[in-house]
């Protein structure tokens, strides 16, 4: 059998290499830190196969899997729980690693949120370190404290993903075969599973909401209602980590070309007073226990090799977005929602970049340390709706005729 080009055309174009390589920069820190540089050179060589492999294949069994789907589909969510259910106690109790404290703060935070509680606790609890999340992280998380754990939403939001992606590829297998991909390859992605981190959810949910504001707002026959829905929701989801404000200027930019400039600066708007909102009263509440300023400034880790380095990066990342987000509003060409989400993930991997990059020539050597605690799923996800055409379908067969 020949092979096709076509999985050879995806990888090594623009988009195919940039996709690729930031899909890569995830789990970097963790690749070297175990196994060096030249391990990351192996895991990189690894994935481009495994993902080339990957493309080459599916095309040959999509209808198979779109056939038996609920099968497929049934078989990954009960081998996450299982996985979830059996190894998350033994790393929450640091019998595989050091495990991490972003699921114990945040179910500290709702239990202090339930009692009425302000949830920014003091930063010398035994259970976990400062609190970095805003208050939406915290009040999108508490339903499933009700269940008896806040990392239980990682569950829940993966499905959630796999569904958003089917509408939008008009594909559920591939959907599927793209989430399921992703967590064979990404040692990132699956530590902050096993060990309940917010991360995960974080990015899919502020994914999904910005999809879904982008889609409504976009369509002059969708109802009021949904759209005032879906933008409070993006509102919530902004208020989770400061840097996801970015998304508002290029999801203006994008509205003002698709939609016009009454509803742009209408969904914006609605957007960034949800977040204050729900931000603001527990800063008033009490500034100076307000943990995410300060735990929050990642950027601040430079400032002691560059001075004012975390302050040139932000100025940096700000023109970057404005930039992009003229060039949604300005382009000559109705923008495809692609592209609005291709430039909301660079907006996002952008100052991770500049930070290894910096890191690397201040110690003289390639230093990928920054990116341990798993920052890049920040933007994995609304990666997946940028690079729309993962996999390549034959021409003439029933799922390429979906597409």
């Amino acid at each position: 059998m020949n092979i096709p080009r076509q999985p050879i055309r995806t990888l090594v174009s623009p988009a195919g290499l940039i996709a690729v390589g930031l899909f890569i920069f995830i789990s970097s820190a963790f690749i070297q830190k175990y196994l060096g540089l030249p391990g990351l050179a192996a895991y990189t060589a690894a994935s481009v196969g495994a993902i080339w492999l990957s493309i080459w294949i599916f095309p040959r069994i999509a209808n198979f899997v779109d056939r038996h789907f609920p099968i497929f589909l049934s078989l990954f969510a009960a081998g996450l729980a299982i996985i979830f259910a059996v190894v998350y106690p033994m790393e929450n109790g640091k019998k595989l690693g050091k495990s991490s404290d972003r699921d114990d703060g945040l179910n500290i935070a709702t239990e202090r949120l339930f009692a009425g509680e302000s949830p920014y606790y003091p930063p010398n609890n035994p259970r976990a370190g400062p609190l970095s999340l805003l208050p939406g992280a915290i009040l999108l998380a508490a339903p499933f404290k009700l269940f008896g754990n806040c990392a239980y939403q990682n569950v829940f939001w993966i499905c959630a993903l796999i569904w958003a992606l089917s509408k939008h590829w008009k594909n559920r297998a591939q959907a599927l075969a793209c989430v399921a991909l992703a967590f064979a390859l990404c040692p990132a992605l699956q530590y902050e599973f096993i060990s309940g981190g917010d991360m995960l959810a974080n990015g899919i949910y502020i994914t999904l909401f910005l999809v879904w504001s982008a889609k409504t707002w976009s369509t002059p026959e969708a109802h009021l209602g949904i759209r005032w829905l879906a933008v409070i929701m993006l509102g919530i989801g902004l208020a989770s980590r400061p840097n996801f404000l970015l998304v508002l200027p290029l999801l203006g930019g994008y509205l003002w070309q698709t939609a016009g400039w009454g509803r742009a600066i209408t969904a914006t708007s609605i957007s960034l007073a949800v977040a204050a909102v729900v931000t603001l009263p527990f800063y008033f509440h009490d500034p100076a226990a307000f943990s995410p300023w300060i735990a929050g400034n990642k950027l601040a880790l430079l400032n002691a090799r560059y001075p004012q380095a975390d302050q040139w990066l932000k100025i940096v990342l700000l023109l970057t977005t404005l930039v992009m987000a003229l060039h949604l509003m300005f382009t000559k060409k109705r923008p495809e929602s692609t592209m609005l989400f291709c430039y909301v993930t660079v907006a996002i991997a952008l100052p991770m970049m500049l930070v290894v990059i910096l890191f690397s020539l201040s110690k003289g050597y390639v230093d990928f340390s920054f990116m341990h605690p798993r920052y890049g799923l920040m933007y994995l996800f609304v990666g997946f709706f940028a690079w729309k055409n993962f996999a390549a379908y034959p021409q003439g067969s029933p799922i390429a005729a979906k597409l």
